[in-house]
């Protein structure tokens, strides 16, 4: 049910531009409630149904594109990598991971793979920086969306 929700999500994205981005991270943050809800196990089948159902069935490849890069396995990863209960080290790999995610992303968009969006160097590193203060706010809101999900609804659950 979870993962027809991420993709009801991520093809909301597809009628509404606008909120595309939003969208899909939504889809992304539902997978930390699987995650909560079942474990990793769970989680894992979750990420890889919803990666090639929105990749097979959205019209715009863009989102599963987001979602397979980023969105889908980073609830995943954060739970993994906070466990590691130094701030620095944590911060560091999250930034590592997001960062090579962002390479990848500007590689495709660079060769045309995306869209047939150019850039000049200068935009890129810009958009860089700023994709970057993106991330941290996002990961705070990530955690406390978390936080609020576990007192509100997962005691209720259990």
């Amino acid at each position: 049910m979870l993962a027809a929700l991420q993709i009801v999500l991520m093809y909301a994205g597809t009628v509404v531009p606008s909120w595309k981005l939003a969208l899909t991270a939504m889809a992304g943050v539902i997978n930390a409630a699987v995650l909560i809800e079942c474990g990793v196990g769970s989680s894992v089948i979750c990420f890889a149904a919803v990666s090639v159902l929105s990749a097979l069935i959205l019209p715009q490849k863009s989102l599963a594109f987001l979602y397979i890069l980023f969105f889908g396995y980073y609830p995943l990863l954060k739970s993994a990598v906070e466990r590691i209960r130094k701030r620095a080290l944590e911060w560091s790999v999250k930034l590592v991971v997001f960062n090579l995610a962002c390479a990848l992303c500007m590689t495709a968009l660079r060769f045309g793979f995306v869209s047939d969006i150019s850039l000049p160097d200068i935009a890129l590193v810009v958009l860089w920086l700023g994709l970057n203060v993106v991330f941290v706010i996002y990961d705070i809101g990530l955690t406390q969306l978390i936080g609020l999900y576990i007192q509100r609804i997962h005691k209720i659950i259990k």
